[in-house]
Parts: structure tokens; C-alpha cells; sequence
């Protein structure tokens, strides 16, 4: 199960964080930093570069901006940004990446607006894709004097098409629009719009392959609400949350959507009255319960804050004080698992000042926050976290260190802690607000907006992905018997949906093989193993084995006797059958034993296999008396007798005999009191019926 979820970013931002910003973009073109972990593979460009230029007073119309990433269950990504042309439009631009492939040339999808505050902090674009490849992208535009929100829509395996007006252009709209689209294809987009007196929080619906809806009111008029999130599951129940005023402060409000319904529920207040709340963030598990966060100064502090309501929109549970006492936190970002279990990431910073650092803290599902982490090092400047959950339920965190103008990241397992920090963008250069998706595989994609180092410092969008997953082995193809001597095809196919993969072989006998199709020719008789493995760019690997059969060649017609008088025909020595019976047990007592597995292994081709079950004297063989298996090969499972109380004394005999030349083999299972069955070793030769030593 996948969980789209809502992501606060660039935006929500405070005036110390702004300040913070103004201060790094001095201080930190140019630094150098350490090269990033092997799993994260090496950035990528998907935007022509473009220098930045001046708009204005703090205005930097920039070259990259605002870079938005998504990916669907396939591992087909989506990448959009914001960039200006050579004619100083403000441009929104798209570039996909078919899964295993990599990212085309950048589309053309609209105009945005162009006053970016440091040339970094302005108008985003947000993306989303549902499990089939299509994708959804949103952000402001102006119209008339007036901004708009526009939306452009991708079907799968082709281009995204014209703008469409999400808004009209008779009052203005909120710069910051947010969309979220189910693995079915039912998207939500949200938005923050003026009624001419008032703003209000409104949402449109777009079901698969249609349109979006007209718009609706999601806030109460009378006051102003902005900043809406937006998260939905698989089963197309959505959450939306925002702040609104009451006249005095602003507060978190939120409303549901439970699946299949077209009917929002009633408005739900989440944070307390007293002070403001800002920065909402949401996410929904697969079941429709949502997760709030958010930040509240409580006279004395801002702490990061959390609330859940059920799947019908019904708080769960009151105010939970997700960070520390005695730190401000801001910008949280929260994902949930499948079973509503939490991760949420913040920026804690000291009140007393200091450098601040990205914080974590989970919650069980229905519970409350745990012990705060510190997952960045200290002594950076760390800011503008965001973080995704793959299907498993492993996290990744990444965030902006201004100290150093690098993108860096921590991954976290399901019930685990947050690991190492790692090096994302590459250096020199700066990079700036990451944004990061998770694929259903557990591979993460990343973007930000990177300026290059001096003397170029254009701008450009980059990606980099963390590849998670091994390469996927198919096609395996071994014969199941061979010739001594004979050269014998073996053929494999791998896949890799990030970093390509490469193929190697063992062939059980101290050869090897790189290659996708090989061949190999044993030179002693016997059954063997053959091992086939895939690496990927990032060193992970995948393998299994195949067992073939090698038999030396049948001798030659007539006999050599010369002179035409014939001869004796002499005859090959016979080649002995060597099998394994592998066994488990649970329990083994004075009267009986219970097996969990028992399997004969290693059968050559066209064997067959004859299993007779006999009790002591005056009991039963629970399961029946015989097994047979014809046209037998590898592993044969005797489930007839696992699970079962077999009498100590009961003997379970295998017997493995092939057509033709072949010793056959005999194993003989005997169940002991309170200790393993032992294991007797006979064969039968050629046409005889009677075992014998071997």
C-alpha cells in the first residue's frame, strides 16, 4: 500500500528562518563538502542552466526555483520547476523519467509569477502521480492583474497538456497551492482565495481520467484562512488542513473526506485559542485516519504540536506537544505507515539561539509523540526538512544546511531511529529546498534548485536518487541436465529501476561468467549448483540458483573389435544418483517427533521418487504409507508427513532411481527418542531392487 501525503515546503517559513536564509546565501557559495554516500547516486541536471537576475528590491528572478518531485508505483518519476527564459518569464517547467530510464527533456507546461525573494523563495509548483504514471501538477499564475491557480494534467505515456484554470481572475488567490492524487487516479487540489473580503480555503475534485470540479469552500467565511495541505490514500479519502483567524489569533482547523464519499466532513479546530498556530502539515493511512502537525507559540516557546482525527473527521485524542520544552520548533513535515503509526521532522532551534538542527520524533498509532532525535549533526544551520515512507514503512529525511549549502539526508527503517547523515548534492555549489518521494521498491528520488559555483553560477534544477532496491533477476534460464564436455547456454535478464544492473555466474564447479547469456562446459560428471547474481549502480544484489544435472557421454554404437570379427561391447561404469533429505523439527520427545520441513533435494531430471513410511509395530504412519514422485528434479517437499507425531522408531525411506545406467540412491530416516533422526545411506544398482552399501 502506498500513502500520498501532503509536504510543507519553501513557504511556511518564519522571519528568523528568513533570516537565517539571507545570511547563508552569503556566507556559503562556493564551500566545499564531502562526496555523498555510495546509495545516493550521483545528481543529475533536468533544467537547462540559467543565471539568476534581478527583479526588484530582494528580488532574484532565478534560474531553478522551487523544485517538486513525485513518482508512481512503477518507479516512473515526474520532476517540475519553475526557471526563467531567455525572455525573463517566469516559466513552469516538467521532465519525466520512464522507470529504469532516465529524465527527458524539459516540457514547457506554464508561466508563474516572478518575484522570488533571494531568487529562491517564491511561487512553487507541487506534483503528484497516481499508480498507472498519470500526473497532476499545480502553482500560481497571473491573469489579468490578478493570481490565479492553473493545473496541468500528464496521462500516462504522453505530455502534459494546456494550462486550465483552476480559479478566476476577479479576485486574487494564494501563491502556495498544494495537490494529491490517489494510486487510482482521484486527485484534490487546494488553494487559499480571496471572496473580496476574506480569504478562503477552497478545493476542486479531478476523478481518473477527467477534469477538475468547480471549486468549493472548504473554510467558513467571516475570517481569513490560508496555507491549506492536502493528503489522500489509495482509496481516494482525502484530509485538508489549514489556519484560520477567530478574530484574535489564528488556529489549525481541518476536514475529511472519508472514501467513496463526495461530502466533506464538518470543520474540526485542532490547535487551541491564545496564541497563533502556523505551518499545518497532514498525512491519512491506508484506513482514512489523518495525522496533523503544526507550530503554536505558547507564550514562551513555538512548539511543534499534533492532533488525529478519525477516518469520519471526529478528533481522536487532545493536543499532543510533539518537540521539546525549553526549543522553538518550525516546519514540521509528517508521514504515516500503513498501520497509523508516525514519523514527523522539524527544525529544532535553541531559545536562547544557536545553530538550529532537523529534529524527529514517532508515534505509535492513536498515541502520542516519543523522545526527540536530533538527525542533523550541530553546529549547521539546518532548515527546510521534508520527508517520504516507502510502502515498508522506512523513511527518509532531507533538509538544507545553509552552514555548508548542501542537501543532506538520514534514512530511518520501520521502528527504528534515524542512521548516519548523507551527502545528497555534489560540491562545490549550493542547494537549496529539497523535496523527496518514495517509491513502493524503497527507493527515494530527490530535487532541488542548485546554483553552480563561481564563475558560473547559473542556476539549474537537479535530481538525485537513493537506490534502495535490488536489481530483479528473470528470464533465468539453466538446463536441468548436461553433457561433460559439451558447451551448455545458460541466459538471465536483470533490472535495476534506478542504477542499471549487471549479471555474473558461478557454475558450481569454480567457474565464473559475467554476461546476460553464457555457456558452459563441465568436465567431471555430478550434480551442481549454479548461482546467477545482479548488481546495481549502488552495490545491491540479487541471486538464485538452479541445479543441473552433468552426465558423462553415452558410449559409442558397436564395440571395437577389428578386423569385422565385432568384439566385446564395453560398457560405461554405471553413475551413482547422490541425493539430500534436509529435515526441521519443532519438537522431539520420548514418544514422538514432530517435523516442520522434510524435503528430498538435489533429484536429477526424469527421476523418480518412492517414499515408504513405516510405524513401529502396532502403530500408524500419520499421513499415509507412500509417496511417489515421477519425472522428479531439485527439491520435492514431503508434506504428507510434516506436522505430524511420528512414533520414535518410525522409518521414512527414500528411494531415487533414474532410466538407465544409474546407481540409485537409498535414504533411510529413522525417528529417535529425544534427539534428531539419524540418516542411513544404501544404493541400488543398475535393475536390482535390493539397496546395498555403497
Amino acid at each position: 500500500m502506498s500513502v500520498v501525503l501532503g509536504r510543507t515546503r519553501r513557504t511556511n517559513l518564519t522571519c528568523r528562518l528568513l533570516a537565517t536564509f539571507a545570511t547563508a546565501m552569503v556566507t556559503s557559495l562556493g564551500t566545499a563538502g564531502s562526496v555523498g554516500a555510495a546509495s545516493w547516486l550521483p545528481a543529475a541536471d533536468v533544467s537547462a542552466p540559467q543565471a539568476l537576475t534581478g527583479c526588484g528590491f530582494f528580488c532574484g528572478q532565478p534560474g531553478a526555483a522551487g523544485v517538486d518531485v513525485a513518482v508512481d508505483g512503477q518507479g516512473n518519476a515526474v520532476a517540475t520547476w519553475t526557471r526563467r527564459d531567455d525572455a525573463n518569464n517566469q516559466i513552469v517547467q516538467a521532465a519525466f523519467r520512464p522507470v529504469g530510464g532516465t529524465f527527458g527533456s524539459p516540457q514547457n507546461v506554464g508561466t508563474t509569477q516572478r518575484f522570488y525573494l533571494f531568487g529562491i523563495l517564491g511561487a512553487v509548483t507541487d506534483v503528484a502521480m497516481d499508480a498507472q504514471g498519470n500526473a497532476v501538477v499545480v502553482w500560481p499564475a497571473t491573469k489579468n492583474g490578478k493570481t490565479i491557480v492553473q493545473s496541468a494534467i500528464r496521462p500516462t505515456g504522453g505530455s502534459f497538456g494546456a494550462p486550465v484554470d483552476l480559479t478566476a481572475d476577479d479576485q486574487n488567490a494564494g501563491t502556495d497551492p498544494r495537490v494529491a492524487m490517489s494510486s487510482t487516479g482521484h486527485a484534490l487540489a487546494v488553494w487559499s482565495r480571496s471572496n473580496g473580503t476574506h480569504t478562503l480555503v477552497q478545493a476542486s475534485t479531478k476523478p481518473p481520467g477527467g477534469a477538475f470540479s468547480p471549486p468549493v469552500n472548504l473554510s467558513t467565511v467571516g475570517q481569513n484562512a490560508t496555507n491549506p495541505r492536502v493528503a489522500t490514500n489509495n482509496q481516494g479519502a482525502v484530509a485538508v488542513t489549514w489556519v484560520r483567524s477567530n478574530g484574535s489569533n489564528t488556529i489549525t482547523q481541518a476536514r475529511v473526506r472519508p472514501a467513496g464519499s463526495s461530502d466533506f466532513a464538518a470543520v474540526q479546530d485542532l490547535s487551541a485559542t491564545g496564541q497563533s498556530a502556523s505551518t499545518p502539515e497532514v498525512a491519512i493511512d491506508g484506513q482514512g485516519r489523518s495525522t496533523y502537525m503544526w507550530t503554536r507559540f505558547d507564550g514562551t516557546q513555538t512548539r511543534v504540536q499534533s492532533r488525529f482525527l478519525t477516518a469520519a473527521g471526529v478528533i481522536g485524542a487532545g493536543v499532543d506537544d510533539a518537540s521539546d520544552a525549553g526549543r522553538n520548533g518550525s516546519s514540521p513535515q509528517v508521514v504515516v505507515d500503513g498501520d497509523n503509526n508516525a514519523v514527523s521532522t522539524w527544525i529544532g532551534c535553541p531559545t536562547a539561539g544557536g545553530s538550529c538542527v532537523i529534529e524527529s520524533a514517532a508515534r505509535p498509532s492513536n498515541g502520542s509523540f516519543g523522545s526527540v532525535d536530533a538527525i542533523s549533526p550541530p553546529g549547521d544551520s539546518n532548515s527546510f526538512p521534508d520527508i517520504a515512507m516507502d510502502d515498508a514503512g522506512n523513511a527518509t529525511a532531507a533538509w538544507s544546511d545553509f552552514g555548508g549549502a548542501r542537501i543532506r539526508a538520514a534514512r530511518r527503517p520501520r521502528g527504528g531511529s534515524f542512521g548516519g547523515v548523507q551527502e545528497v548534492s555534489p560540491t562545490p555549489g549550493s542547494a537549496f529546498l529539497p523535496s523527496v518521494a518514495a517509491d513502493n521498491e524503497g527507493n527515494v528520488i530527490a530535487g532541488w534548485a542548485f546554483t553552480r559555483p563561481a564563475p558560473d553560477n547559473r542556476q539549474v534544477a537537479q535530481v538525485a536518487a537513493f537506490d534502495d532496491a535490488p536489481p530483479a533477476l528473470s528470464s533465468v534460464s539453466v538446463p536441468g541436465s548436461a553433457t561433460t564436455g559439451v558447451p551448455t547456454g545458460m541466459s538471465a535478464a536483470a533490472f535495476d529501476r534506478w542504477s542499471g544492473a549487471s549479471i555474473s555466474w558461478n557454475f558450481g564447479d569454480g567457474a565464473t561468467a559475467t554476461g546476460g547469456s553464457v555457456s558452459h562446459a563441465y568436465g567431471a560428471p555430478g550434480v551442481y549448483s549454479v548461482n546467477v547474481s545482479s548488481t546495481d549502480g549502488a552495490g545491491n544484489s540479487s541471486s538464485t540458483s538452479r541445479t543441473i544435472q552433468v552426465s558423462n557421454p553415452p558410449p559409442p554404437p558397436g564395440g571395437g573389435g577389428g578386423g569385422g570379427g565385432g568384439g566385446p561391447i564395453v560398457q560405461p561404469d554405471p553413475e551413482r544418483i547422490i541425493v539430500i533429505v534436509g529435515f526441521a523439527f519443532s519438537k522431539s520427545t520420548k514418544k514422538f517427533t514432530r517435523f516442520t520441513a522434510l524435503q528430498v533435494k538435489a533429484l536429477p531430471v526424469r527421476s523418480t521418487l518412492k517414499v515408504t513410511c513405516k510405524a513401529p509395530k502396532g502403530k500408524k504412519c500419520p499421513g499415509g504409507k507412500t509417496f511417489t514422485k515421477n519425472n522428479a528434479f531439485g527439491t520435492v517437499n514431503l508434506k504428507k508427513w510434516v506436522k505430524k507425531k511420528l512414533r520414535a522408531g518410525t522409518k521414512l525411506t527414500a528411494r531415487v532411481t533414474k532410466a538407465g545406467n544409474f546407481i540409485g540412491a537409498v535414504k533411510i530416516l529413522t525417528v529417535r527418542k529425544r534427539k534428531a533422526p539419524s540418516i542411513t545411506t544404501r544404493c541400488l544398482p543398475p535393475g536390482s531392487t535390493k539397496a546395498v552399501g555403497c
